[in-house]
């Protein structure tokens, strides 16, 4: 029997369809949405390596059940010296304006806030 194996995350980003047509035709529902729809078997990655535990526990609580979890200690994400802030996690309003050009978008604000 012809298998394949597919390797992606349904949770992550949408599928993008700007055409309204294509829409109606269902062509707004990603392939990994679809598959899973009619019964793919699925088999989870549940151990993250990237973030902070406390900045992974919300995307494991939101889009994994709580399943997802963190492969490294808080021992290991030390925040680094200097730092303003004494979290991993920080909520910070920005005012800025977002701007459009076509389908991009930009919050000069916003940016030079993360870039600090």
């Amino acid at each position: 029997a012809v298998q394949a194996v597919m390797v992606g995350d349904q949770c992550q980003l949408p599928a993008t369809v700007l055409s309204q047509e294509a829409q109606k035709g269902g062509l707004d529902i990603s392939m990994f949405d679809r598959l899973l729809s009619m019964g793919m078997e699925v088999q989870l990655l549940n151990e993250q390596y990237r973030m902070h535990p406390a900045i992974a526990s919300f995307p494991s609580w939101r889009f994994y059940r709580g399943d997802l979890r963190s492969a490294v200690q808080e021992s290991q994400r030390q925040l680094p010296r200097g730092l303003a802030l004494n979290s991993h996690v920080a909520l910070l309003h920005v005012e800025g304006r977002e701007q459009s050009k076509g389908a991009s978008k930009r919050n000069p604000e916003e940016a030079a806030c993360a870039a600090w």
